[in-house]
């Protein structure tokens, strides 16, 4: 057995090994797309080095060459869009479908048409090694702290694509005819780094979807399963982390409640309670910003950490959701329901760290509101 079948066989079974991985992933972690894209992705890598190995069974050389040229780009392009679609990038698989085409087309023609050695062998895996580049760096780039399985997968994919940049350029100066001392330059970058880089990019790719599942566990240890505003353990733990990492910015904590929530269960049932408290929370979220924490501490009560807002900032959102929450029309059963609510709040002087502290001073506020009358805002 040479080297070169050595080489193939065993991307072959490192494929259809990662390939069943991530069939049996999809199924048992939620069926998500970009699973599922990954596993067809490894299945197609499977037939690739089939037809590599089965090479000198096709009628030519020229259409072997074109078979393999579009499983690699497929390849390439189906992996990418996997991860455009779990970093929920911008891409659009379009885009790269349209490239691809353009590619391949230009390789057909220095194959079939005119042929052209280098171009013939360097298109494909200039296309190829970009698009690695690219991803990688999407990757790295999606969320402001990567996870190390995301670092690992960012920097193998940036790796592989700087040594097929460099196998494509010595492909590229061959020039128009066969070049024995480039092609095997070509040869020994393009599958002695093969096995490692490739075996390196699945299994990453696999740590980071474990990640994935990590993070899910712990977000869904801190969330509150109804209104999916954090739980009190879940804002303690991130509202913590916000204000002892703050250097400048100013923080409001708010306090608030629903008004008369016993009375909406006991007069229009549970059902209606929450369904109260679900639309409450999105009213809420389409008001603050997206570095806001809001969390429910327990039946109608929530707290919200308002990031970057002084205490002006602070009363100005409080009284527009008052109003926006008072003006939301909620019917049960064909029954109207009627919601307003109170809110308390406190200031984190860029001194105080102490949130237990913040907290307690914002309810003691909304304690106030409630005493005057509720629908109100009132600060500590």
């Amino acid at each position: 057995m040479n080297a070169v079948l050595f080489i193939q066989l065993t991307v072959l079974i490192v494929s259809l090994t990662l390939s069943t991985i991530f069939f049996m992933a999809w199924h048992q972690m939620g069926k998500k797309k970009y699973i599922l894209i990954w596993a067809i992705t490894f299945l197609i890598m499977v037939v690739q080095r089939l037809f590599n190995i089965l090479k000198d069974d096709f009628p030519s050389f020229e259409s072997y060459w074109m078979v393999v040229v579009l499983l690699s780009m497929v390849t390439v392009v189906g992996g990418s869009w996997g991860h455009m679609l779990r970093t929920k990038s911008k891409i659009k698989i379009e885009w790269l479908v349209a490239i691809m085409v353009m590619v391949y087309v230009a390789t057909f023609y220095f194959t079939m048409i005119s042929p052209h050695v280098g171009l013939q062998m360097s298109l494909y895996v200039i296309f190829n090694s970009l698009l690695l580049v690219i991803v990688g760096v999407i990757i790295y780039k999606h969320r402001d702290c990567p996870l190390p399985a995301e670092i690992g997968t960012s920097v193998t994919y940036i790796l592989f694509s700087m040594f097929q940049f460099a196998s494509a350029v010595f492909a590229f100066m061959q020039g128009d005819n066969y070049d024995p001392i480039y092609r095997d330059i070509y040869t020994y970058l393009n599958f002695v780094t093969m096995p490692a880089a490739f075996t390196a990019m699945g299994l990453f790719t696999v740590f980071m979807v474990a990640s994935d599942l990590s993070e899910e566990m712990k977000a869904f240890a801190r969330t509150d399963p109804l209104t999916g505003a954090l739980n009190r353990r879940g804002f303690c733990e991130l509202a913590n982390k916000a204000v002892n990492n703050r250097k400048s910015q100013s923080l409001c904590l708010v306090y608030w409640d629903i008004d008369h929530f016993k009375s909406i269960n006991d007069n229009y049932g549970h059902a209606a309670g929450d369904s109260v408290l679900i639309e409450s929370v999105a009213n809420v979220r389409e008001k603050i910003k997206n570095t806001d924490l809001i969390g429910r501490f327990g039946g109608e009560e929530f707290v919200m950490l308002l990031d970057n807002d002084d205490k002006s900032q602070a009363v100005e959102l409080a009284e527009q959701l008052c109003q926006s929450l008072a003006a939301l029309e909620l019917t049960h059963s064909e029954r109207p329901i009627r919601v307003t609510a109170s809110f308390g709040i406190a200031h984190l002087e860029l001194q105080q760290n102490d949130l237990e502290q913040a907290i307690d001073a914002a309810d003691k506020a909304l304690y106030r509101a409630k005493q005057l009358g509720r629908n109100q805002v009132v600060v500590a």
